[in-house]
């Protein structure tokens, strides 16, 4: 086995990037895409010099605390989901995806405390109530029928 330690400008999982850069860039193929996976490596890490500070707050948010200048957006490198939202000021900010599949905020010029949060999609919460009614059906079924058996 081998381990690579991929060079990166700043820690944390975000960047402050030029926006007309990663709009250009073309979607990647797959990982053998090496020449779009250099291309997009090179806009996250040798952009603007703007650090980008990022916490968890458990599994489903993250903060982020980044200046942005005209021109400039922040690239979450977290996959994008459409269940992801971002506020800034208590407004709901833009969320799109990246060539990679990564998330992009366009936020305006300024300096932003984001709070990130995956808001669970009603599918899966649809799903939940589903598998529990099925769960307490297997139970109610299990009890009647060992009920049948001693009588």
């Amino acid at each position: 086995n081998v381990i690579y330690r991929v060079p990166r400008r700043y820690p944390g999982v975000a960047r402050v990037v030029e926006k007309a850069q990663i709009e250009k860039l073309k979607p990647v193929a797959g990982n053998a895409d090496v020449d779009a996976l250099r291309a997009c490596a090179e806009a996250a890490e040798k952009g603007p010099d703007s650090p980008a500070a990022t916490a968890w707050e458990g599994t489903d948010v993250l903060r982020v605390r980044a200046t942005v200048r005209s021109g400039e957006a922040i690239l979450v490198q977290v996959s994008y989901d459409p269940s992801w939202r971002a506020w800034s000021d208590g407004r709901l900010l833009l969320i799109r995806k990246d060539a990679v599949g990564n998330m992009l905020i366009d936020a305006p010029p300024g300096t932003h405390d984001l709070k990130l949060a995956f808001e669970t999609p009603l599918e899966n919460r649809i799903g939940r109530f589903v598998s529990l009614g099925s769960a307490l059906a297997v139970i109610v079924l299990i009890v009647a029928g060992s009920r049948r058996r001693e009588v």
